[in-house]
């Protein structure tokens, strides 16, 4: 909302006014549409510009009990992490059981993420890439090197383990201001 370039601020509050003041009927068609795309989502058909991802609960990889109970939650995404709720001396053997946990996190009918670590990039996904993965969030990212380096594993593991090519998406978290400052160019790195 704050980063609209050429608007000024009147302007944009001028626009967020007339959408809260929208009369029911386009209210209706609104949610109907939300509704609709989330549908599809939950389906076999998977249009990316369709995708209403509301909520997204961050579960602990080492964390079986909370893995256990995620798909009990009603979030629209799991996010399996490997990053900040790992403790180091943790990470192997929660990279042992990402397979189970992205069955167990996906029966519940949620999208399942993994989020890796840029600096563990190689073994995060090569324990993160199986089926029933949407994808894989990479933390702290800060080039569009970084983007072409997972897009290429992704591909090549994808490959390997009998997931369509391309299937597998890239959410790219700048949390550094190198990586902001590069966001349009790591936002165009990679189809996924």
């Amino acid at each position: 909302r704050h980063v609209l370039v050429g608007l000024s601020c009147a302007k944009v509050c001028e626009r967020e006014r007339a959408t809260l003041s929208a009369p029911p009927r386009a209210l209706t068609k609104q949610m109907s549409l939300a509704r609709a795309a989330k549908g599809r989502r939950r389906g076999l058909q998977r249009d990316m510009s369709a995708q209403i991802r509301r909520s997204w609960l961050v579960v602990p990889m080492s964390k079986a009990e909370q893995i256990a109970q995620a798909p009990r939650s009603g979030a629209d995404v799991i996010a399996l992490d490997l990053v900040e709720f790992v403790a180091e001396e943790d990470k192997p053997a929660a990279r042992e059981r990402t397979q189970a946990a992205i069955r167990t996190a996906h029966a519940g009918g949620a999208e399942v993420f993994a989020q890796v670590d840029p600096e563990l990039l190689v073994a995060d996904l090569h324990a993160c890439a199986w089926p029933g993965l949407t994808g894989v969030i990479v933390s702290r990212l800060e080039s569009a090197q970084q983007v072409a380096e997972v897009d290429g594993l992704l591909g090549e593991l994808e490959a390997r383990r009998g997931i369509l090519h391309g299937t597998l998406e890239i959410v790219a978290a700048l949390e550094t201001a190198r990586g902001n400052h590069a966001a349009y160019d790591i936002g165009r790195a990679s189809p996924r």
